[in-house]
């Protein structure tokens, strides 16, 4: 299983904000071919970095992070969710993941 968590979880209004999407094999095995997409609510605009991560493999324990630069338009508590999710388990059968939901709140500094 691949634990997905975004850091910091509170972002500044207006201001470009960094966001870390960290990908993690919480599994005993090796996973290949991870697609993570990120899909942004419309209060948040991505500024930089790309929102589809792609990793050929990763191994149990290990985590892989991806950084993004985003600007929440207004206060609020947002979901993210992703509409691309799959990766291949250890037996080689794919995965795909479409339950994620991530929340993010920004606030005026």
């Amino acid at each position: 299983m691949i634990q997905v968590t975004l850091e910091p979880t509170q972002l500044v209004v207006d201001q470009p904000n960094e966001l870390i999407v960290r990908l993690t094999n919480v599994g005993r095995g090796t996973y290949t071919n991870v697609v993570f997409k990120l899909v942004l609510p419309v209060q948040v605009v991505l500024l930089q970095g790309p929102d589809r991560i792609k990793i050929p493999l990763l191994d149990a324990g290990q985590s892989i992070m991806h950084t993004m630069h985003l600007r929440p338009k207004q206060v609020g508590t947002w979901v993210l969710t992703s509409s691309n999710f799959s990766y291949r388990d250890t037996l080689g059968q794919s995965q795909r993941i479409s339950n994620v939901r991530l929340e993010l709140t920004s606030f005026h500094a």
